[in-house]
């Protein structure tokens, strides 16, 4: 798999059978292959995917997601979260709604005293000492969704780790 911007294509087609795919069609397609050949060899493993923040997008989440692999990636600049939307009416006309009403700010969580650790851990042969605040974004009842380009996902949790 080769990552080729779009503006190529049409020179690479000429010669060659090729189709325009983004980054995040690419890595759906890298991981679709790797789940495949772990079923084929009969490994059963549960998989996590590290991802960089470019990857915390509804293009390639969604997919992921369902793979069964776990995603633990930084946040995006313009993440949010919203409470999950209440049921929709049936009569009700319009558009129903896909955000709930609550909006979370995470600058504001990450300024509260309460809930901060401080955990220790082995980082590059050197003990390092953080402060993490970790808990469900939402009630307890963990009822907030993560919505990414405008579209809800799945429950989240925040981790805020103070440098």
């Amino acid at each position: 798999m080769l990552y080729v911007r779009q503006v190529d294509v049409p020179k690479l087609a000429e010669k060659y059978d090729w189709e325009f795919r983004t980054k995040h069609q690419l890595g759906v397609e890298l991981l679709t292959w790797f789940v495949k050949t772990l079923q084929t060899l009969g490994v059963e493993a549960k998989v996590w995917l590290v991802a960089d923040g470019a990857y915390a997008a509804r293009p390639f989440l969604l997919p992921t997601l369902d793979l069964g692999i776990v995603v633990v990636s930084r946040l995006r600049k313009d993440a949010c979260f919203y409470d999950l939307p209440p049921k929709p009416d049936p009569h009700q006309r319009g558009r129903h709604r896909i955000y709930g009403k609550n909006k979370i700010s995470l600058a504001k969580r990450a300024a509260h005293k309460k809930g901060w650790q401080t955990i220790s851990y082995h980082c590059r042969g050197a003990r390092v000492t953080r402060q993490v605040e970790g808990a469900p974004v939402g009630d307890a009842k963990g009822a907030l969704g993560w919505c990414v380009d405008d579209a809800p996902l799945n429950f989240a949790r925040a981790v805020t780790v103070r440098f």
